[in-house]
């Protein structure tokens, strides 16, 4: 086989790959006391009073398949807190989390789409409900950020999954902010 068909079989074979997870893996995904930060996703959140950075959740609790947590976001200079509710399911080959303000209201569907617990990061997706797209968050704990390279863990999967678009919400200054 000739280099030419084995990097065109490599590349349909990584386009073509399809994410499979657990209900496990989620739970072990949002199972820490640290928190989690978005480090970055294939859009951006802007409106008249700023850009959404420094984005991270913070558990509350994770008891059976409900879990509570609070999303902390900077906007503009000021902190911004929310709490939420989230709903773990499988829906076919993925586990889900499907997040909302107010416990057993309808919610936003993140869609696992990748774990690695040796390197505690992982890929959400979901459908923006205002512009009917797919997007997609490359999400880290912080013991992971603390000692980074020249990449994020999993930025190579967060490339094969989601593409190239990459828009920074985390710098280190978020951490002590």
């Amino acid at each position: 086989m000739n280099l030419f068909a084995l990097a065109l079989f490599f590349a349909l074979a990584v386009g073509t790959s399809t994410a499979q997870t657990t209900m496990e893996q989620l739970r072990e995904a949002l199972d820490t006391d640290e928190r989690v930060w978005t480090v970055q996703r294939t859009f951006e959140r802007i409106d008249d009073k700023g850009k959404h950075t420094c984005v991270y959740a913070l558990r509350g609790t994770l008891e059976g398949n409900e879990y509570q947590f609070e999303q902390w976001y900077k906007h503009g200079e000021r902190w911004v807190r929310h709490p939420l509710h989230g709903r773990l399911s499988q829906k076919g080959n993925n586990a889900v989390l499907t997040v909302s303000q107010e416990k057993g209201a309808n919610g936003l569907a993140y869609k696992l789409l990748f774990w690695d617990k040796t390197r505690s990061c992982g890929i959400l997706q979901f459908t923006d409900k205002d512009d009917d797209r797919i997007k997609c968050e490359l999400h880290v704990w912080e013991p992971a950020l603390r000692n980074l390279g020249s990449t994020y863990p999993c930025e190579t999967e967060y490339e094969q999954f989601c593409g190239d678009q990459k828009y920074p919400v985390y710098t280190p200054a978020c951490m002590y902010n």
